[in-house]
């Protein structure tokens, strides 16, 4: 009787864990300074992304939410449906430095848009980054 008690409360539980999925994206980004028309950069990058839409919750790495730890936050959110996750942070450093990232993942196509922008007014630069990045989903 243990064991078909255990059983269901297993079977319960399988839903929620499977409710959580994980996002390796990976790509090239482009990132350029729009004030001095430098050069641009390509890099290739990775990131993992942590979803549970049924909690709520988004993790992702902290390069991805620069604008959520800045002494002045003053976006820091995702939206989660069942086509996507949208997230958006902007913050401003104590320097005065303004930090935005944005990204939203295509759930059905498994790739991820992302735009970044830092402006530093005392420097006068604004450095841009952008990309489509490849996600495979990992349950």
């Amino acid at each position: 009787m243990k064991s078909l008690a255990a059983a269901a409360l297993a079977a319960l539980a399988l839903p929620l864990a499977a409710q959580t999925v994980s996002y390796d994206c990976r790509g090239t980004v482009r990132t350029e300074n729009l004030f001095d028309g430098g050069a641009v950069t390509k890099e290739e990058r990775r990131w993992r992304i942590v979803a549970n839409p049924e909690a709520g919750y988004v993790k992702r790495d902290p390069e991805l939410a620069t604008g959520c730890v800045q002494p002045t936050v003053e976006v820091c959110g995702c939206e989660q449906s069942r086509d996507a996750i949208a997230c958006r942070s902007l913050g401003i450093s104590s320097g005065g430095v303004e930090l935005a990232t944005d990204f939203r993942i295509d759930r059905e196509k498994n790739q991820m848009k992302l735009t970044s922008r830092r402006y530093d007014p005392r420097a006068g630069s604004v450095i841009e980054t952008h990309g489509e990045l490849e996600c495979r989903a990992v349950p």
